[in-house]
């Protein structure tokens, strides 16, 4: 049962970070270009990761060698992991300078969900069950039904004269 109330916990926090991040970033951004906005973004939690490195390492719930644990694939993972989050990090304070966040996130995270369930079923062998593959399609079309406004008003659907 701790596990469990853990896991939902750590989810619950996810959950909040993902929500809040993207208007914490716009609202710090907004005198800055995406890539000025990025650097700064990134000293500050080089900063926060060293301080909870030394953390870490003071109360003996990490050691200095624990990259020896890794084999060549993994370290490779991590680094395609930054060099994706980098990418991603910059794109994203890209675009909230330009839109609604609102509008943004409703659009970006169900073709992340569906995205991440077709390479999670094909290419990394996780499970799709009916369930599972209804709840992405109901997903899919909340976002549609979340922007059905901002589409049908947008000049680019409408016809031209």
């Amino acid at each position: 049962m701790d596990n469990l109330f853990y896991k939902y916990f750590l989810l619950g926090l996810i959950i909040l970070s993902f929500v809040l991040n993207p208007f914490a970033k716009k609202q710090a951004s907004k005198n800055l270009k995406s890539s000025e906005y990025f650097l700064i973004n990134q000293i500050i939690i080089v900063t926060l990761v060293i301080f909870y490195s030394i953390y870490l390492f003071y109360n003996n719930h990490c050691d200095i060698n624990c990259i020896k644990k890794m084999s060549s694939k993994e370290i490779m993972w991590s680094v395609f992991a930054g060099f994706i989050g980098i990418i991603g990090s910059v794109a994203l304070i890209a675009v909230i300078q330009l839109d609604e966040i609102t509008f943004i996130m409703p659009n970006i995270q169900p073709i992340v969900i569906l995205i991440g369930a077709v390479l999670g079923y094909y290419v990394f062998n996780e499970s799709m069950g009916t369930y599972k593959m209804i709840g992405i399609i109901l997903i899919i079309l909340g976002a549609f039904c979340v922007n059905y406004d901002k589409f049908k008003n947008n000049s680019i659907t409408k016809k031209v004269k």
